[in-house]
């Protein structure tokens, strides 16, 4: 029987050792994880090192009915490859050297979390109209102004969000 993918964020922090344990990649410290239970995981990079675990929601807003059993198929595929290449960044079996593995730093996994976030409503938005045949002015000038909303530069942006936004909302206004 095939193992069930990792979809919960906490496996950023951990590895797995064998079927019923994982390793806590701060602090080398090990935990129960039978039955694929994640509980005590989050709990204890919560406690020990402050990091608060989210469940991953990157497809909440898409409404069922815009997805077709080809897209629900990607859909299921992305949600079981993603937890999988962010646990595979931090997983020392990859890593040649102690220098190599010091360089991925927690900056860049927010940056990750920002990209993320800031292109989650495109991706949605994308998502949602690529179960229509043919879209119409009145279902693409709503998610547009949206859009539009959304890729603003505010003043609580980063640098990096920044960028991206800027880049974004300038290939679309190109397109669209």
């Amino acid at each position: 029987m095939a193992e069930r993918a990792k979809r919960s964020r906490v496996w950023l922090y951990f590895t797995k050792i064998d079927a019923d344990n994982a390793r806590c990649l701060k602090c080398n410290k090990t935990f129960s994880c039978k039955g694929g239970t994640t509980s005590n995981l989050s709990k204890h990079v919560a406690k020990i090192h402050g990091i608060q675990t989210e469940r991953c929601t990157v497809f909440d807003e898409c409404p069922p009915a815009a997805s077709s059993s080809s897209e629900s198929d990607a859909t299921e595929r992305f949600m079981e490859q993603y937890p999988a290449i962010q646990a595979a960044v931090l997983d020392p079996r990859l890593r040649k050297t102690k220098e190599q593995a010091i360089r991925l730093k927690d900056e860049d996994f927010h940056k990750a979390e920002d990209f993320i976030h800031v292109m989650k409503v495109l991706y949605t938005s994308t998502l949602c109209l690529s179960g229509e045949n043919v879209a119409t002015s009145g279902q693409i000038l709503p998610i547009l102004q949206k859009l539009e909303e959304h890729f603003t530069v505010s003043d609580e942006d980063t640098v990096f969000v920044t960028s991206i936004k800027e880049k974004v909302w300038g290939n679309l206004l190109q397109r669209y």
